[in-house]
């Protein structure tokens, strides 16, 4: 999963909105030191990836019902776009990990 693009789409979900390919598997088992969950709203498939990512850290919106998906957490005003929470994303990581290359 370096410079590989990978994707899966919902011919690859079971009836419980579960991944069932085997690269999804793979993802999920890659010790990646973050994982940025960008989506906003309820996305099944996309919380069960990152409640069962083997990533070190994981970082997503702020919603109190999946609190378990990220250990950082972004609460967005309503109606704000998913452009917004990748800036802020971006900003926090950046404020929290100054002596890292910027993201």
């Amino acid at each position: 999963f370096g410079d590989e693009k990978e994707f899966f789409n919902k011919k690859e979900v079971n009836w419980m909105q579960v991944p069932t390919s085997t690269k999804v598997n793979k993802f999920i088992k890659t010790d990646f030191d973050i994982l940025i969950n960008a989506w906003i709203g309820e996305e099944l498939s996309l919380e069960y990836i990152a409640a069962l990512s083997n990533a070190k850290y994981r970082v997503g919106q702020y919603r109190p019902e999946v609190t378990y998906c990220n250990e950082m957490m972004i609460q967005i005003p309503e109606k704000k776009e998913l452009q917004y929470l990748i800036d802020q994303i971006s900003h926090y990581l950046n404020v929290f990990t100054p002596h890292v290359e910027k993201v």
